[in-house]
């Protein structure tokens, strides 16, 4: 996972390819899953891997304690057709921000 690192920061300062983060995203999560059973679930496999089949590139798990979120990297142009494929979870499209830490609040009821 720490090979990663150095191209992920590439990527993200806009010397790199973009479309490299699913790739990335996508290597980091199975070797995390590896280190133990209880890193995921039988739900967020099953997401995550309808999530792949429909397009995304990668992905990776953000929070804890069961109120976490599935971060996926998907092109533009398939973004509709993995929103339809994860139904009925909740999307949220991130933003990168410049001037440090920002909260998003999001309540929803329809996540498994």
């Amino acid at each position: 996972m720490q090979d990663l690192v150095s191209v992920m920061t590439r990527v993200l300062a806009g010397t790199g390819e973009l479309s490299q983060i699913g790739t990335m995203l996508h290597e980091s999560w199975m070797l995390k899953r590896s280190v133990s059973p209880a890193i995921s679930n039988e739900a967020i496999d099953r997401y995550y891997d309808l999530a792949i089949q429909a397009g995304a590139t990668g992905g990776k798990i953000l929070g804890a304690g069961g109120g976490g979120f599935l971060m996926l990297y998907v092109e533009p142009e398939l973004r509709e057709t993995v929103s339809k494929a994860l139904e009925p979870l909740s999307s949220i499209r991130p933003m990168f921000a410049t001037s440090g830490s920002e909260i998003t609040y999001s309540e929803s009821s329809n996540v498994d």
